[in-house]
């Protein structure tokens, strides 16, 4: 386990949970409720800069949430962050 601190709030990181891809950020997702509840920035968060986004960046996103055993996302993303997703075809909500 990791311990960081982020605006003063203190977390302890599961490596089980931390992923690294390899042109993008860090993904970090976490257990909020043992087997049932985790969560996470949207794809390829950019921290705050708002860049349109890849294919490829959603795409890792998703194979990490899987690998993580995740099988569905409830998405709480506002109209201006999913234009973000815009060049992808169909969208950030239509992606596999």
């Amino acid at each position: 386990m990791a311990n960081c601190s982020i605006n003063s709030l203190k977390y302890t990181l599961d490596p089980r949970f931390l992923y690294s891809p390899p042109q993008s950020t860090q993904f970090v997702i976490r257990e909020e409720i043992p087997a049932q509840l985790y969560a996470s920035a949207r794809p390829a968060y950019d921290f705050g800069r708002n860049q349109p986004v890849a294919r490829a960046e959603i795409e890792r996103w998703i194979e990490s949430a899987k690998e993580a055993g995740i099988r569905s996302i409830l998405c709480l993303l506002n109209a201006q962050h999913l234009r973000l997703y815009d060049s992808v075809h169909g969208g950030l909500l239509d992606s596999p």
